[in-house]
């Protein structure tokens, strides 16, 4: 018998529960409208654009937007960046 698949937002919701276990209980954020954001742009995806690119979820252009604008890197910040193959999208 094959058991059931956990649906994404119950993955999210176990994920930022465990990530949030790490922090002091006195200091833990409310993790809970994170979760609720996040599992509905997963189960209602969308596309969003900045200067010419497209983004999709998880993704997000706003995002981009301000850290193009706003990052200001620290002296041992490591950024890791990865491309898709575009002929898999044609």
């Amino acid at each position: 018998m094959e058991t059931e698949k956990p649906s994404p937002p119950s993955l999210l919701s176990k994920a930022y529960h465990d990530l949030a276990s790490y922090i002091p209980a006195s200091e833990r954020p409310d993790v809970n409208k994170i979760i609720q954001i996040e599992s509905n742009r997963h189960l209602n995806p969308s596309m969003t654009e900045w200067k010419g690119y497209r983004f999709t979820t998880p993704f997000n252009a706003e995002i981009v937007e301000w850290h193009y604008h706003n990052w200001d890197p620290s002296e041992n910040d490591v950024l890791i960046a990865s491309f898709p193959k575009t002929e898999f999208f044609c």
